[in-house]
Formats: C-alpha cells, structure tokens, sequence
C-alpha cells in the first residue's frame, strides 16, 4: 500500500488552515507555485548531477529503516551506521521552520516508529488540491528508493 496521502494533505490544512493556498502555492490553477518550484528543482539537479533527485518514502523508510537507510547511503556514497537507526529525544538546532508543525512527535522518539495506517476523510472543498497533489506524488512515489 502506498502512503494515504490524504494524511498529508489534511495535516497542511490542519497547520496552515484558510491560508493554505498562501503558504504552498498550491491553487486551482495547475500552473502552480510548487509544481514550478519542483520542476525548476529537478531539472537543475538533473542538470548538474547527470540524475534525478533522490525520492524516499516515509511509509518505506518506517517499515524498512535499516534496507532504505542503506540504499540511500549507497547512493550518497557514505558509509551506513547503525548509529542512523537511533538518536537521542528532544529537539535540534537542525529541525528548521517546520519544527513546530511537524516533529513533536518525532522529538519524543529515540528511533523509528512503526508505520501507522491513518484512514482520513478530507473535505470535498480540498479535492482539487489534492488531485494536484496525488499528479506529483505517484511521480515522485514511482521513482523513490523501494525496499
């Protein structure tokens, strides 16, 4: 099974609420900011590395932490830890503008959690956005690491 990217799309919501078309770029309109952004992205990492960017699932990553932590470190050509499977709790001065919103719960855990299946109804009023979503994410979702 594929992540339920409903999920996603309902927790930017949930965050940024009314003003969610603001902060992503994501419209009614297909010529969105984001899709821009990304393509504009993909092209000059293609352009300079010869490749396409790396894609991870995080669905993949929880249920096969060490196999995908491993691939990826392949193709970054770095050695792979054990020490990549754990960390301490709390919060980093790494943890960016998307602190707040998103990792309070990954600052409680010491390593990976178990995937949980979280069935969410979005709001008939967000089927546009995420129609656009899902165009972007079964393309990004064919060309991750796969376990």
């Amino acid at each position: 099974k594929k992540r339920n990217a409903s999920c996603t799309v309902l927790r930017y919501f949930n965050v940024a609420g009314a003003d969610l078309q603001n902060r992503t770029g994501l419209t009614s309109n297909p010529d969105n900011l984001i899709k821009a952004i990304c393509e504009v992205a993909v092209k000059k990492i293609k352009r300079k590395t010869g490749k396409l960017p790396v894609v991870i699932n995080a669905k993949d990553v929880l249920e096969h932490p060490e196999k995908i932590l491993k691939k990826l470190c392949k193709i970054l050509k770095i050695e792979f830890s054990k020490n990549m499977l754990n960390w301490p709790s709390g919060k980093r001065a790494t943890d960016g503008i998307w602190a707040p919103y998103w990792y309070s719960e990954v600052e409680k855990t010491t390593g990976f959690q178990p995937y949980s299946y979280q069935n969410t109804k979005l709001d008939p009023n967000y089927n546009i956005i995420y129609d656009q979503c899902m165009i972007d994410y079964e393309a990004l979702f064919n060309q991750r690491i796969k376990p």
